[in-house]
């Protein structure tokens, strides 16, 4: 009975692979023995290797596309499969020569030769991607950044989507409420500084950052420029699909497929949303601010509604759309990539740019794991689109040749680390924000509806703020991680060294890498750039400043948003004069407005100005 029980188990083993979910104490994947499946390997390596000689021969710099990348692996494991299987064929028809011919030393050389090639072949037809193991909870690393240190702000509405999905005449920007949008913000805005109303909360901000940079107990001043840093990395995969007129068709790709119109980039409405706040409750002209992506198009969804009530912000476009502004290169502002003695200039819209805005999106990544806001300033470089992938010559630093996929596991350089702590770029970041009112599994994939815990198969319909980088893209990577695990998609973000970059961030005065981050090219190396830490499980999502036990993220939500009527005036009434209203209990039910810990005649006159208003 023990044999039979201990056979079981190793087969249960061989079986998983040894591979768990996240979602729980069970196989990730089921393997059953089928016919065909010896073939699989073969097949795919066979593909691969001709995928790649007839790409890459007739222009060698191919070889750096992701896709090749992808590619050369397998490609490369069928040619040494190949090659142990002839061996061990080879050698065991030698066996058998000798044996007839009675030489038993030469034939027992040959079988073990034959046997140890045949495990080769074997071996090479098993491998599989290196995968992660569980990320550890509650264990932050780093030091916590912002006006509430390693506080991310979570609001979640599904009212702010409402979308049949692809392939259907309406397109996913066309499905989005500009009205739930710009409420979401409002919400988050006030949340992440503890201010009762919008403009409070931006002087705040903008107060807490100017301290910190050493320009004054200062906020906000007329006349300084603010850029605003989108992830349209959707129209770069897709130049041929945005007409003369800006607006977005169907279009081949650099490798010959159709571009899907339903590629998920920052959306029009968070954009629009931000803009109002700036202007409207910072003060800022909006002449002084610019919009965009360096390496893509900006057409008319964006341009439409910007142009309709802020005509004076600038709208990059890299070929240079009717209106649109092309990106300039600076002849005096640089980024130095840390592992070698290279370096570029950077745009100017960046350079002359008194404050960074990083107005991201929340996906996988088939390079990187992940992309939310330490990959987004790859879309930030003055770089011409090829040359983005390609070096034609020795000036760039490769940053794709730094990802997981060309380097799985923890402990190396990331070039997300420079870009989080240039000058230039995030080291200039007044605020961090992540779009995920539609998500995908990868940087050009369609979105898809969330099955985690309280999306129950619907858009994640989300927003998340922050001023720690670190600490926004930790909660993105733990809500990525969750959803995408593999099961009915590619699981990227579980690939090994996914989440490498965060810890190499929050620890860049002292990486495990050994990496002197020094961007900016002046000797002095980063200190932390933010806090690092994994939820305690993916129902609770609690960090460990909501448990009280460390200094790492705290991640809120939205309170209960307070209606504008009678049933408002009741949960204001039934709150009156409390004293323990904070996040653990929502604000009081939404009743403590201007967060003060009590329901008191403050909240009530900030609730009688908006009385019978739509929104807050």
């Amino acid at each position: 009975m023990r044999n039979k029980q201990k056979h079981k188990h190793s087969q249960h083993q061989t079986a998983c692979n040894g591979h768990f979910s996240p979602k729980g104490n069970r196989c990730a994947k089921k393997y059953t023995q089928r016919p065909w499946a010896q073939w699989l390997f073969p097949a795919a390596g066979l593909a691969s290797l001709l995928w790649f000689l007839l790409r890459v021969i007739p222009k060698p710099t191919r070889a750096t596309y992701p896709c090749q990348r992808v590619a050369f692996p397998l490609a490369s494991g069928f040619i040494a499969w190949l090659i142990a299987a002839a061996c061990s064929v080879k050698a065991f028809h030698k066996a058998k020569r000798h044996f007839h011919r009675r030489r038993y030393v030469l034939a027992a050389m040959c079988v073990v030769l034959s046997l140890a090639a045949a495990f080769l072949a074997i071996s090479a037809a098993g491998q599989k991607p290196a995968l992660a193991v569980d990320p550890t909870p509650n264990a932050p690393i780093g030091l916590a950044r912002g006006v509430n240190p390693g506080r991310v702000v979570w609001a979640h509405d599904p009212n702010a989507t409402d979308w049949v999905g692809p392939d259907y005449e309406q397109r996913w920007w066309e499905a989005i409420s500009q009205t739930v949008v710009d409420d979401m913000l409002s919400q988050m805005i006030r949340l992440l500084a503890e201010k009762p109303t919008d403009g409070q909360a931006w002087e705040e901000i903008f107060r807490h950052f100017n301290n910190t940079k050493g320009k004054g107990d200062i906020g906000y001043q007329s006349g300084e420029k603010i850029m605003i840093k989108l992830n349209l990395v959707g129209l770069h995969f897709g130049w041929h699909n945005v007409d003369p007129n800006g607006d977005q068709i169907v279009g081949i790709d650099d490798w010959g497929g159709i571009v899907s119109l339903d590629r998920i980039n920052t959306s029009p409405q968070v954009t629009l949303a931000l803009l109002r706040q700036l202007v409207y409750d910072v003060g800022v002209d909006p002449c002084n601010i610019t919009v965009g992506d360096t390496l893509t198009r900006f057409p008319n969804q964006y341009w439409d509604p910007i142009q309709a009530e802020f005509p004076g912000v600038k709208c990059l476009d890299y070929y240079g759309l009717p209106g649109r502004i092309v990106p300039e290169r600076s002849t005096t502002d640089f980024i130095y990539w840390s592992p070698k003695s290279k370096s570029e200039t950077v745009p100017t819209c960046f350079a002359q740019a008194d404050y960074v805005i990083n107005l991201t999106c929340l996906k996988g990544h088939r390079n990187a794991g992940v992309t939310i806001c330490g990959k987004n300033h790859f879309g930030s470089l003055f770089r011409t689109p090829r040359d983005f992938w390609d070096t034609w010559d020795d000036s760039y630093l490769n940053l794709h040749n730094y990802l997981v996929t060309s380097q799985f596991g923890m402990g190396y350089y990331r070039p997300q680390v420079d870009l989080l702590g240039c000058q230039h770029f995030d080291g200039n970041a007044v605020l961090f924000l992540v779009d995920a009112l539609f998500c995908a599994d990868t940087e050009i994939s369609e979105p898809v509806k969330w099955d985690m815990s309280p999306f129950g198969s619907d858009w994640p319909s989300s927003l998340f703020a922050s001023q720690d980088p670190v600490a926004v893209d930790s909660v993105g990577f733990d809500f990525l991680w969750t959803e995408f695990d593999g099961t009915n998609d590619s699981g990227v973000p579980h690939i090994d060294g996914a989440e490498d970059y965060l810890h190499e961030a929050a620890e860049a005065n002292a990486p495990a890498s050994g990496t002197f981050y020094d961007p900016d090219g002046d000797g002095i190396g980063l200190a932390s750039l933010g806090v690092h830490e994994h939820w305690n499980n993916a129902a609770e999502k609690l960090y460990s400043r909501n448990l009280g036990i460390g200094d790492g993220v705290e991640l809120l939500s939205t309170p209960l948003k307070l209606s504008n009527d009678a049933y408002g005036m009741a949960a204001l009434a039934s709150n009156w004069l409390r004293q323990d209203c904070g996040s653990s209990n929502g604000y009081c039910d939404g009743a403590d407005l201007d967060f003060t810990s009590t329901v008191d005649l403050g909240d009530f006159a900030l609730f009688a100005q908006t009385w019978l208003e739509d929104t807050y």
